[in-house]
């Protein structure tokens, strides 16, 4: 997806303020609303199982905590860039290149996200040394802490987005090679080859994008928290983010609560059903559930293109929230139907084919 990326953005506060955010746009808002309601609320610590002596030598001064975020976004992306490079350079251009470096084309979506993690587990640390920096230079000057924070926001933001846009396009040259090659496999064999190397393309790319958008809503939430707090006068970083993360857990187990309700109506309603199918080899629930999923990406490609136009437009910055959450919904009931192992050869092949359509428009969401 070329140059798909996610900006949510709207800080929630106390009274009216003005607060600039996401290429410099002056966002106020009046109304009482905790700013942790923004992102979704499954965002949870990124795990890393670094050491407190690997942990990064973090520099004091606020110049140079800005500083580490853009180098180790460089470093996180030409590690995957040569890691990409070298995988190229063994598997050449033949079909048979692919087949006996097939696993370590697999591991090399692996090996990415192990890079993205640490990337984004670093900028978690580095974040909370920025905050606190923030808390230490004084909160008496609003203009002050709050172009500090503003100014975080900024490198974060660009370094994420810079990032995305590294892995993503190495990821999408990685498909078209291996798509090319697969024209030059035995016939008997092509549709199986075609299908194995597409499938684990998209599963790697899904996970890659699910844990970068965790990892975004995480920090911006922390940044939220905390922006929220300095205004209050609370100057307890770690506290602030304890208790967004509290709040966002017992949100996340609400949500569980009423899908779990949800489901078992569901289930009810299935049994008294008798399952049916098509006379082309796909059950009517199947085509109504990938069209509906379709049907969103549509209205989601519409959205982000006015968005794009308009990023500082406060009705789409609220709308932008609610289609967040949507799409992580339909996600999920979309990777269900792969889950569950009982698919069709023809339901593969609408899945698949729906699959990709919605792929390629949003690598057209920014161009």
């Amino acid at each position: 997806m070329k140059n798909y990326i996610k900006k949510y953005l709207l800080l929630t506060v106390i009274m009216m303020v003005t607060f600039t955010a996401c290429g410099q746009q002056k966002v106020s808002n009046e109304a009482e609303t905790s700013s942790t309601d923004i992102i979704s609320e499954d965002t949870t610590s990124i795990d890393t199982s670094s050491t407190e002596e690997e942990k990064k030598n973090i520099p004091d001064d606020l110049e140079g905590i800005l500083a580490i975020v853009t180098s180790e976004m460089e470093n996180a992306s030409k590690s995957i860039t040569d890691e990409s490079g070298a995988l190229s350079d063994r598997i050449g251009n033949t079909y048979d290149g692919y087949v006996k470096n097939k696993d370590s084309a697999n591991a090399f979506y692996n090996n990415s996200l192990e890079t993205a993690k640490a990337f984004y587990s670093d900028l978690e640390e580095i974040s909370i040394k920025y905050f606190e920096g923030v808390k230490a230079q004084g909160l008496n000057d609003y203009d002050t802490w709050n172009g500090s924070m503003e100014d975080f926001y900024n490198a974060w933001d660009d370094a994420m987005e810079d990032f995305y846009k590294t892995w993503n396009r190495t990821y999408e040259d990685k498909y078209d090679d291996y798509d090319k090659l697969m024209k030059d496999a035995p016939q008997s064999e092509q549709s199986d080859a075609w299908k194995e190397m597409y499938s684990t393309y998209s599963d790697a790319w899904r996970e890659m994008y699910s844990t970068y958008s965790d990892a975004w809503s995480l920090v911006y939430n922390n940044y939220s928290a905390v922006w929220s707090g300095f205004y209050q006068g609370k100057d307890d970083v770690a506290v602030l983010i304890e208790e967004a993360a509290k709040e966002r857990e017992e949100k996340g187990q609400q949500k569980e609560e009423n899908n779990e309700k949800s489901s078992e109506t569901e289930s009810d309603t299935d049994t008294s059903e008798d399952a049916s199918t098509s006379t082309d080899g796909i059950r009517p629930e199947f085509k109504e559930a990938m069209d509906s999923y379709e049907a969103f990406y549509d209205e989601y490609y519409d959205f982000m293109k006015k968005y794009n136009k308009n990023p500082s437009d406060l009705k789409l910055l609220g709308e932008y929230t609610q289609m967040l959450q949507k799409s992580v919904d339909m996600n999920e009931k979309f990777e269900k139907w792969d889950s569950d192992g009982q698919m069709s050869n023809e339901e593969l092949k609408y899945y698949l084919d729906v699959n990709n359509r919605v792929m390629q428009k949003l690598m057209g969401v920014t161009e």
